[in-house]
């Protein structure tokens, strides 16, 4: 008659209680403690067993908790993570708001530089036509005083002359009686 051969349940026990003693299963201990069975056989199905545990399995098995508490811890950090998601999500959209207004307000302040960089240059424009104007105006002024410098200085001459020729034209009084 064949011997039967270590089936996985009792692979999966060995490697839990290996877990739970802070150890890696490995073909070897499992071998140990089962007292018998192939190592391809073993191997074999701890391989499935390896990728049959969850983190919270092993957690489990390696920290004697038992599985109902692992589970509610598991719903109740699934809640926070959810509640988190939410709060995110609301401060995100609040935050999307805000930049939102940011933004209108924004580009309010750019169309009002714009409209007040176009009045500056405007006025710029037309400051500049006033200053050419008032050079022009200064320059015209300076002429227009030497004009009258010269104008001044030609009108005292002529009337020295004038004043010269009318003291030779005039004879005393006396002289103009006689005749």
């Amino acid at each position: 008659m064949a011997r039967p051969g270590v089936v996985y349940s009792e692979i999966a026990r060995a490697a839990t209680q290996l877990v739970a003693q802070g150890k890696n299963p490995t073909v070897e201990q499992v071998r140990l403690i089962l007292g018998t069975g192939s190592s391809t056989t073993i191997a074999n199905h701890l391989r499935q067993w390896k990728a049959n545990q969850t983190s919270t399995t092993l957690i489990s098995a390696k920290e004697n908790i038992p599985n109902e508490l692992i589970a509610i811890l598991k719903g109740l950090w699934e809640k926070v993570i959810d509640h988190s998601h939410e709060q995110v999500k609301s401060i995100e959209a609040v935050h999307q708001q805000i930049l939102s207004e940011a933004q209108e307000e924004s580009d309010k302040y750019k169309a009002n530089n714009k409209r007040w960089q176009k009045l500056y240059n405007q006025w710029f424009a037309k400051k500049t036509q006033a200053d050419e104007e008032i050079a022009r105006l200064q320059q015209a002024l300076t002429n227009a005083q030497q004009e009258n410098w010269l104008l001044k200085g030609k009108l005292d001459l002529l009337e020295q002359q004038l004043k010269e020729r009318s003291h030779k034209n005039v004879k005393p009084q006396h002289l103009l009686t006689e005749t």
